[in-house]
């Protein structure tokens, strides 16, 4: 015989706690179910899941902590280096550090916090403060 796959879900919709009990047989699935239940997994499991959802969104999560730090200028925006091409990042290969006895000014439109830039790229020599929220953000410098 094959496996047997058993699956409980909490209610119908998509954020419900799923338990999957896989066994050899019925009688050995059975008896890992039973097993569960004993356990109190089950209750657990629900309980989990319950505290997941009181858990804060991350839109939540971030209103904290602007809250928190309220003279701070955006956030940096998840996975943005990651972003650029392989061959872009390494025909670029940018310094980041800032230039000595300056001050990192915020991003022009935004208002963000930026950091400063300096490399060649395919169009030549830059340098100036990209933007930590918006990558399409850069104010040049000469």
């Amino acid at each position: 015989m094959g496996e047997v796959s058993v699956t409980f879900k909490a209610h119908g919709g998509f954020d419900a706690p799923w338990v999957v009990v896989k066994g050899a047989s019925v009688p050995e699935t059975s008896a890992m179910i039973e097993e569960l239940r004993q356990l109190g997994a089950f209750s657990a499991i629900k309980q989990i899941a319950e505290e997941f959802k009181a858990a804060p969104t991350s839109d939540e999560a971030e209103a904290a902590v602007k809250a928190a730090f309220p003279n701070a200028r955006g956030f940096p925006t998840p996975g943005l280096a990651a972003s650029a091409s392989p061959a872009t990042s390494q025909a670029a290969a940018p310094a980041t550090q800032t230039p000595p006895s300056q001050s990192v000014p915020p991003c022009e439109t935004c208002g963000a916090l930026t950091k400063f830039k300096s490399g060649t790229s395919s169009k030549g020599a830059y340098s100036g403060y990209a933007c930590q929220s918006d990558r399409t953000h850069f104010t040049h410098v000469k």
